[in-house]
């Protein structure tokens, strides 16, 4: 089972690559409480009938990124493009994400 819950899909369009970068915002629901050193803090108050709407963090990862496996727990994806607390990514407009995700996909870029 994944603690994740797609919300959406975004496709950015990055002059290196042929095709647009499918990018997943996967969030944590608040009310996932295990300690885990890759997310942020727990969001404690929050009922669980709303803990999509306001979750515990947004992860931003290249679509088909994996996790798990050695040395990674279970539900820790290997190279996330951009990690945000649930408050950030609720505090963020739409202009912060794509300058935010812009400046990750550019650093992800594979050097040649």
């Amino acid at each position: 089972m994944s603690i994740y819950g797609t919300e959406t899909a975004l496709y950015l369009d990055v002059g290196w690559q042929k095709q647009p970068v499918e990018i997943h915002v996967q969030a944590v629901p608040a009310w996932v409480y295990f300690v885990a050193d890759w997310l942020p803090p727990p969001r404690p108050g929050i009922p669980e009938s709303k803990g999509y709407l306001h979750p515990r963090a947004a992860v931003f990862v290249i679509a088909g990124s994996p996790k798990g496996g050695e040395g990674f727990d279970g539900q820790q994806y290997h190279q996330p493009l951009l990690v945000m607390s649930g408050e950030e990514y609720e505090r963020a407009t739409f202009r912060d994400l794509m300058a935010l995700l812009a400046d990750a996909v550019e650093k992800a870029r594979p050097q040649s």
